[in-house]
């Protein structure tokens, strides 16, 4: 497994995890909505974690390599979501084509 993208093990458990504890109810088509909100905001924590842990180690990596390490964690932030966004777009087209 690829361990340098723990997102898609996120997003690859949330789905079975909500449809196992039935989050948001037994009715997996009334369910949807709360599901699809768990396994996108359950992702979306990574840039004010990455950005504190970089903040503390600024006496040990220096100032100017603190911003330097940011770019890399604000573009996956960004690619993040644009592929969430490309998620959620699948999705209700899916539904469309299903009503």
């Amino acid at each position: 497994m690829d361990q340098s993208n723990p997102c898609l093990l996120l997003r690859g458990c949330c789905p079975c995890l909500c449809r196992v504890l039935k989050l948001g109810g037994a009715d997996p088509v009334a369910a949807r909505p709360i599901r699809r909100a768990l396994i996108i905001s359950g992702s979306v924590k990574t840039l004010p974690v990455a950005v504190t842990v970089l903040t503390q180690l600024g006496p040990v990596l220096g100032e100017a390599s603190v911003g330097v390490a940011m770019l890399p964690v604000v573009a996956y932030q960004l690619i993040q979501i644009m592929t969430e966004s490309v998620l959620v777009s699948k999705w209700l087209a899916a539904d469309r084509l299903a009503v």
